[in-house]
């Protein structure tokens, strides 16, 4: 977990404790600009690997959430090939807004792999 990585990649500034008073640190516009365009291709990467591959969203039963951690019944298991890579409905809709007929139609790729989930 790496809060201020975070912070830097969507442009907020930190701030710097100093003796008596908070001053915001300044932010590196070339790190913002680097981290964007990786995050960009890795998005496009999984994009063309699960086209090449021909892999699709697929319904998946009694598997584990990877927000929740839990067992759930239903969810889907995106167009990748890691087992793990599954969100249960509840969090499918809450993270997505997507319901598990629109994800099985969706041609976004794996946001696991392309590093856009989430999660903590």
């Amino acid at each position: 977990h790496n809060p201020q990585g975070l912070c830097r990649a969507i442009g907020y500034t930190r701030p710097t404790a100093g003796r008596h008073l908070m001053v915001a640190e300044p932010v590196d516009e070339n790190y913002v600009r680097h981290k964007r365009e990786v995050l960009q291709q890795l998005h496009n990467e999984a994009a063309a690997a699960a086209k090449s591959n021909g892999w699709v969203p697929t319904v998946a039963k009694d598997a584990n959430c990877h927000i929740c951690h839990c067992r759930r019944p239903v969810g889907i298991s995106f167009p990748c090939p890691c087992i793990g890579h599954f969100y249960c409905e509840r969090h499918l809709q809450d993270r997505f807004g997507l319901s598990i007929e629109d994800a099985l139609s969706s041609t976004s790729p794996c946001p696991i792999c392309a590093l856009e989930c989430t999660c903590n």
